[in-house]
């Protein structure tokens, strides 16, 4: 199961505090790189007055776990991708109050590309992206080495970032698995459909048979009304095992683990 998830919502509500803070601070918040670099500037200080081999040796650690993730380059990290969401104007000392509402929608997606978690929810991320940016973003995730999970009506980008599609099919109540991408997807399901109908109709077919043949035994000698009460009870049966057919869409509940939302600090 992820270790850790991270989550971008269609619309970035951030708090008072959060507006204080500098882009900079509000995209290392919260992630692993972001802690070690305020304990290690933390940590500088004290340095300089204490002569503790213990401190040094934790410093020392830090320095070497700071540097396995990548720690020395995160800011030109963080610029390549400002650049890829057309956002490479927005500097790392502003304050993320002065920001637009888009632009903050976009600096949050920036920090979870950023974080790259276990697990990535996006919902509707290409919704403030032009279309440079947004070929961009899915040429990124297409090279995202977690799992990702988006909610999107774009589907230029469903077609170009997945290779797998879980569909919940309301008809049969089972969730069902395609290799490919949306377009692929949306081509079996059809024959999926079409096919499951044919099956169902031959089913409905050989139902009325029997119902039809078994009426007509009843009236007959006692043993042709036994047959016929059987086949009436078979096909009764026939009908009742027969899949629910749905005329609506139905609501889905589904629920995630708490995990850290991208406009939270």
């Amino acid at each position: 199961s992820p270790n850790k998830t991270g989550y971008v919502p269609q619309v970035i509500v951030t708090r008072d505090a959060d507006n204080r803070l500098t882009v900079s601070r509000f995209v290392f918040a919260g992630t692993t790189i972001g802690e070690i670099k305020n304990k290690l500037d933390a940590m500088d200080e004290l340095m300089h007055s204490s002569d503790d081999g213990s401190l040094a040796l934790e410093y020392s650690e830090l320095i070497e776990e700071y540097t396995s993730l990548g720690g020395w380059d995160s800011e030109a990290r963080i610029a390549q991708i400002f650049v890829g969401l057309g956002i490479e104007y927005v500097e790392l000392s502003r304050e993320m109050g002065s920001l637009s509402g888009g632009e903050k929608t976009k600096i949050a997606l920036a920090r979870m590309l950023f974080e790259s978690p276990d697990l990535l929810i996006l919902d509707e991320p290409t919704n403030h992206l032009d279309i440079t940016a947004k070929t961009w973003l899915m040429e990124f995730l297409a090279k995202f080495n977690g799992e990702l999970l988006i909610v999107s009506h774009d589907i230029q980008m469903l077609d170009k970032s997945i290779d797998k599609v879980l569909y919940i099919n309301e008809f049969t109540q089972k969730v069902e698995q395609f290799a490919g991408n949306y377009s692929a997807f949306i081509g079996q399901r059809d024959a999926v459909d079409a096919r499951t109908q044919r099956t169902l109709k031959a089913e409905r077919d050989r139902i009325d048979s029997l119902k039809k043949t078994g009426m007509g035994m009843i009236g007959g000698s006692q043993q042709r009304a036994r047959r016929g009460k059987a086949m009436l009870r078979r096909a009764e049966r026939m009908q009742e095992d027969l899949p629910e057919e749905r005329t609506e869409s139905k609501a889905i509940r589904v629920e995630f683990p708490v995990s850290r939302r991208s406009g939270d600090a």
